[in-house]
């Protein structure tokens, strides 16, 4: 279940950790939840986006920075959809033979098939898209003076 309170720091924790996993995973592998260490996808969709707000409220960007940032968090909890997936199906896939068959077939469902666990859930909430979120920042930096308080009503969550 998803935090309601995230400070900063913590965002930030879960942002380098999930960063460092995603970085570091083999193409066509997969984590389990467990290895979040209790996050769940809507806890790295916060940090992903109070990562973006953390550096519109911290750097002048220009406008290329500003394109990769909106592309990186765009894409990044989509690597959450392809990279993680709930532990027991993990444990099913590696009893299987890798190359077989029945293995290929368990692996293409898991990947195109059907949404299941934690992304079956964000996507029947259908959360604002990062790139939406980072246009939010750009014009609450411009325009409002309580820059993080906008930012988490915005996220639905409190900074602790």
């Amino acid at each position: 279940m998803a935090l309601k309170n995230m400070s900063i720091k913590e965002t930030m924790k879960i942002y380098n950790r999930y960063a460092d996993m995603i970085a570091d995973n083999e193409p066509g592998g997969y984590y389990p939840y467990s290895a979040l260490g209790g996050y769940d996808i809507f806890d790295v969709d916060n940090s992903i986006k109070i990562f973006i707000a953390k550096q519109i409220y911290e750097k002048d960007l220009q406008e290329d920075a500003v394109k990769q940032l909106k592309e990186w968090g765009n894409c990044g909890i989509m690597f959450f959809t392809d990279t993680f997936i709930p532990d027991e199906h993990l444990y099913e896939l590696n009893k299987l033979i890798q190359g077989s068959s029945e293995y290929r077939m368990k692996k293409m469902g898991l990947k195109y098939l059907t949404p299941i666990g934690m992304t079956k859930l964000f996507y029947e909430e259908k959360k604002e898209s990062a790139g939406s979120f980072l246009t939010f920042c750009l014009w609450v930096r411009k325009n409002r003076t309580d820059y993080w308080k906008e930012i988490y009503n915005r996220l639905g969550i409190e900074n602790k």
